[in-house]
């Protein structure tokens, strides 16, 4: 009787400490994951920031103007909306 008691005691132990290691793994994993979204999240926004930026810096970027490119009538410049020399037409964004 000792002997089925000893051996349902340390099957609870076993069972106790591989429930908190894959507890502990699985927290670790998410924990992992979230830092690993929030850095790659992070470096994206840089990126677009340090384009806009570079955009800024030279003035704009002149696209051609479409149905969901349109121009900004609220940017003031004389140079918002050029033609090319092949009769393309461009807006300053």
């Amino acid at each position: 009787m000792k002997s089925k008691t000893c051996n349902l005691l340390i099957l609870l132990l076993w069972t106790v400490a591989v429930a908190s290691s894959m507890a502990w793994n699985l927290y670790s994993i998410r924990d992992h994951n979230q830092r690993l979204i929030q850095n790659i999240g992070q470096a994206f926004f840089r990126e677009i920031e340090t384009t806009r930026l570079w955009n800024a810096g030279h003035g704009g970027v002149y696209v051609p103007i479409t149905e969901e490119t349109r121009p900004n009538p609220y940017l003031k410049d004389e140079e918002r909306d050029i033609i090319t020399v092949d009769g393309m037409r461009l807006t300053k964004i």
